[in-house]
C-alpha cells in the first residue's frame, strides 16, 4: 500500500512539473498575456536588473545573447547582442547655431556648435555622456611693431573623459575676441573674453604688447604676443590652456624681422624674431581637433592659434603669419595687410603696427563651444 501511494505522489509531481514548465507565469496578475512567458504587472514597482560597472560588465564570462544589465557608469541598460554590448538610451540635446552629424572612426556623432557671443542655452533631452571643446576669445594685436594676440584659452574632453549630463538646461557663454590697439607707440591690444560651460571656464587670449608697454594682467589663457623694441618678455600662458608668447626684438638688432613675437597658441609657443626655423614673429599653432570633429569646424579643425607680429620692412618670406587655428597674419613690406583672428576659432589678432604709427592692431577672433555625443550604435 505504501509503495502504491509513493507511485501516485511521484506521478502527481511529474504531471505538475510538466504543467508548470509549459504554463505561463504571471506576477501581479492571474491572467498573463498569451504572448508572454512571464507577465509582470505592477502599478507601483519596477523590474530591477543586475547593476554592474563597466569593468564588472566586461568581466562577465561568455555572456548569452540577449543578456541584460544596468550599467552604473553610463547610466543605461546594456544588452549583449552576441557580439558586442549595446545600449538603446543614447544621449540627445537641442541648441546651438550649427548642428550636424559627423562620422568619426565608424561611429556617428551629433555635433552642436555655439558661435553667438554672449549667453546661449543648451538643453539635454536625454541624459548621457557628452564631449566638449570650449574656446575663449583671442587677444587683440598691438600697433607699431606690436605683438600678435594670444590664442584663446582652450579646454577639451576629447583626449580625456566625457562629462555626464543629466536631462535639463545648461548655460553656455561664448567670449568675444579682444580689440586690437589703436595706432600709437604706447598702446596694447585687449585681452579676449572668457568662454564657459558646465562649470568650466576657458580664459581669454592675452593681448599683444605695444612697442614699450606690457600689462601683466592681459596675459590670458594663451600667452599674449610680446613687444618689439622692448626688453620685456612675452606674455605668459596659463598651464593647460595655452602657451607663452615670444619675446620681441630690440630696435638695435640688424634685422627687423618680427619685432613683436607671435602670440602663443594652445600647443605651441609663439616664434620670436630670432627663430632659426624660418619663422620670424609667427603665431604659435593652436589645437587640432579634426580627429574628433572633422575639418568643417574652426580653421579646418584647428582652434586657438596665436596672432602673427607686425613690423617695419618685413618681407613676405619672413613668416610672421598667424598660427593654425585662426591666428591673424602680420603685415608685410610696410603695408596695412595684417588680418584679425578668425571668428569662432579663438584665434589671436595680428599686430598691425608700422613704424609710422599709422596702422592699428587687429582684433582677436571670437571663441566657440562645440559639444559632441554619439547618436546611435553602428553595426
Amino acid at each position: 500500500m505504501k509503495a502504491i501511494n509513493n507511485k501516485i505522489l511521484l506521478l502527481t509531481f511529474i504531471i505538475i512539473s510538466i504543467n508548470t514548465i509549459n504554463a505561463q507565469v504571471g506576477i501581479g496578475t492571474i491572467q498573463p498575456h498569451s504572448s508572454s512567458g512571464l507577465d509582470i504587472n505592477f502599478t507601483n514597482k519596477g523590474l530591477l536588473p543586475p547593476r554592474l560597472t563597466l569593468i564588472e560588465r566586461n568581466e562577465v564570462e561568455n555572456p548569452a545573447e540577449g543578456l541584460m544589465i544596468y550599467n552604473l557608469d553610463d547610466k543605461c541598460l546594456n544588452f549583449y547582442n552576441g557580439i558586442d554590448w549595446v545600449k538603446p538610451c543614447m544621449p540627445a540635446a537641442k541648441g546651438g547655431d550649427i548642428i550636424r552629424n559627423v562620422r568619426i572612426n565608424d561611429e556617428l556623432y551629433r555635433i552642436h556648435q555655439f558661435t553667438t557671443t554672449g549667453t546661449n542655452i543648451f538643453t539635454v533631452t536625454s541624459a548621457g555622456n557628452f564631449d566638449y571643446l570650449i574656446v575663449a576669445g583671442g587677444g587683440g594685436g598691438a600697433s607699431r611693431h606690436g605683438g600678435g594676440g594670444g590664442g584663446g584659452g582652450l579646454l577639451t574632453s576629447f583626449e580625456a573623459e566625457p562629462i555626464f549630463l543629466e536631462k535639463g538646461t545648461y548655460e553656455i557663454t561664448i567670449g568675444n575676441g579682444g580689440n586690437g590697439s589703436p595706432s600709437g607707440e604706447q598702446t596694447t591690444g585687449e585681452k579676449g573674453e572668457n568662454s564657459s560651460a558646465f562649470g568650466l571656464t576657458a580664459l581669454g587670449g592675452g593681448a599683444g604688447g605695444g612697442t614699450t608697454l606690457k600689462v601683466n594682467a592681459q596675459d590670458g589663457g594663451s600667452g599674449g604676443g610680446s613687444r618689439g623694441n622692448s626688453t620685456a618678455i612675452g606674455g605668459t600662458g596659463i598651464p593647460g590652456q595655452g602657451e607663452n608668447g615670444a619675446n620681441g626684438q630690440l630696435q638695435e638688432e640688424d634685422f627687423n624681422y618680427g619685432l613683436g613675437g607671435g602670440g602663443g597658441g594652445y600647443s605651441q609657443t609663439g616664434f620670436g624674431p630670432n627663430s632659426n626655423n624660418g619663422f620670424k614673429g609667427r603665431g604659435g599653432d593652436g589645437y587640432n581637433a579634426s580627429t574628433y570633429i572633422g575639418v568643417s569646424f574652426g580653421d579646418e579643425g584647428w582652434f586657438a592659434g596665436g596672432g602673427g607680429s607686425s613690423s617695419a620692412g618685413v618681407p613676405d618670406y619672413a613668416g610672421n603669419t598667424g598660427g593654425k587655428g585662426g591666428g591673424g597674419n602680420g603685415n608685410t613690406n610696410g603695408q596695412d595687410n595684417a588680418t584679425p583672428g578668425a571668428d569662432n576659432t579663438g584665434g589671436g589678432g595680428a599686430g598691425g603696427g608700422h613704424s609710422s604709427n599709422q596702422y592699428k592692431g587687429k582684433n582677436g577672433g571670437s571663441g566657440t563651444i562645440i559639444i559632441r555625443y554619439k547618436t546611435k550604435i553602428l553595426e
